[in-house]
């Protein structure tokens, strides 16, 4: 989990593993760090909005999605980090007053095996699709909205669909993302709204 450190540091770089370890650290040390920073400012990571489906009685999460945008364009579709990285570059393309689409990607939902079937994912999707329409229709412009799955996960590609996502025309297309599944492809899907 260690990135970087050095024996006479005061303080080390931390990646976030997906190991028991790596979660302890996140909802130990990160989260709290998280919510400040949110708390103090708000506007810091202005990119990524999280929904969550829980119970009423103890607030456990059992379905949960990200928002991620207005990003600069609907490309690179798959790794979100490189166009944040850009647009703190000083790019301000996202947030342009021109006839270019609102560009905003979902990140995968995820809902645990026992609340499946209960319609809380699609329910989900549809709170954070009728977000990023509203922050569209609120500056006159179109929206690009779009979701990516590989192109192996049926599954995903059948829900994603009933949810009225279509799949890009260019079909599956390599990760540039070195942590993704190498061996799969991507397929660009994108949310068509009904006329």
């Amino acid at each position: 989990m260690v990135a970087d450190s050095s024996d006479t540091a005061e303080w080390r770089i931390e990646t976030v593993s997906a190991d028991e370890e790596g979660c302890l650290f996140y909802l130990d040390h990160y989260k709290p760090f998280r919510l400040m920073a949110l708390q103090q400012d708000p506007d810091g990571c202005p990119l990524a909005k999280t929904f969550a489906a829980g119970q009423s009685r103890d607030k456990t999460v059992l379905s949960a999605t990200s928002l991620l945008g207005p990003l600069p364009d609907s490309q690179p579709a798959s790794n979100p980090s490189q166009v944040i990285a850009e647009m703190s570059e000083g790019d301000d393309r996202h947030d342009c007053q021109d006839a270019a689409p609102m560009c905003f990607q979902m990140a995968s939902v995820y809902t645990r095996s026992e609340a499946r079937g209960r319609g809380l994912a699609k329910r989900l999707v549809k709170v954070a699709m009728d977000d990023a329409v509203k922050q569209a229709q609120e500056r006159g412009r179109a929206l690009s909205l779009s979701f990516v799955v590989y192109a192996t996960n049926t599954a995903a590609i059948a829900f994603y669909e009933s949810c009225g996502f279509v799949a890009s025309a260019e079909g599956p297309t390599d990760s540039f993302n070195p942590l993704k599944n190498s061996t799969s492809g991507e397929l660009n899907m994108f949310f068509r709204a009904a006329s």
